[in-house]
């Protein structure tokens, strides 16, 4: 029986899997586990959606950051707070707002929010401050006074996505020594509450880029692909089940496969 590779464009992200493995990374399923960090998985996960992204001078997206001040709540009830702020978002919008949320702690152990935030018209970083102090308790706020220290910066290029989710928004969780979470704190209370690091807000509107797709028997053009790739970008791994890579135009890599 011949085996099946899909090759993908999308996007920034060229994508190629082979029917009928496994990857070496991938879990056999099972039981569903507590999700205590943001594992390598997750990771790859949200680099592959962002690169997925159709970002154009119409889809802009903005990048928005939400602290809490010296007290903070539980990261169920942050959560909670962050989505009640993306609603107000929407309310405040001309079209419908969707985003790409990320859960981060700092190291005194209070939860903050990166999110990209799509369909959002031009908004003042002052109304952001004031939308987000309306959403969380007082008792959240600096001194009890003002709101605590948000973000909003606008994105223009693809790249600029990138580099900002690869720095903040997917960026892998430090894991100290001794610790078996790789949240940057150590509390048992929270590492068993924490549910979900990153998550998505109305998946069916995010600005997706046209899918370009391929399903040929493998033959020798897919080691060809394989080198091709690896010449520009070193780093590709070489299971059999196949490989993925970012990159400016992944549709000019479908050529090979096509010959």
């Amino acid at each position: 029986m011949s085996l099946i590779a899909t090759v993908t464009a999308q996007g920034r992200l060229l994508e190629v899997k082979v029917s009928g493995y496994q990857s070496k990374n991938k879990s056999s399923g099972g039981n569903k586990k507590t999700i205590k960090e943001f594992s390598p998985r997750s990771r790859v996960r949200l680099l592959k959606l962002v690169s997925r992204l159709d970002i154009s001078q119409e889809k802009y997206p903005v990048f928005i950051t939400l602290t809490f001040a010296q007290k903070y709540p539980s990261p169920q009830q942050a959560k909670e707070y962050m989505r009640l702020f993306v609603r107000k978002l929407n309310r405040r919008s001309s079209r419908d707002v969707s985003a790409i949320w990320r859960l981060e702690f700092q190291e005194r152990g209070a939860p903050h929010f990166h999110l990209i935030v799509f369909g959002l018209p031009y908004i003042k970083k002052e109304l952001i401050s004031e939308l987000w102090g309306d959403t969380i308790s007082t008792e959240y706020w600096d001194d009890g006074e003002r709101p605590p220290f948000t973000r909003i910066e606008a994105v223009q290029q693809h790249r600029k996505l990138i580099y900002y989710v690869s720095k903040y928004v997917a960026k892998a969780d430090p894991k100290p020594e001794g610790q078996g979470s790789a949240c940057g704190f150590n509390s048992v209370l929270y590492m068993d509450a924490i549910g979900r690091f990153w998550g998505i807000i109305k998946r069916n509107i995010l600005p997706m880029a046209q899918i370009k797709r391929i399903v040929k028997e493998i033959g020798f053009w897919l080691d060809d692909l394989r080198k091709l790739c690896k010449e520009f970008y070193p780093w590709i791994n070489d299971e059999a089940s196949g490989f993925h890579v970012y990159m400016d135009r992944p549709d000019n890599f479908l050529k090979i496969v096509l010959e």
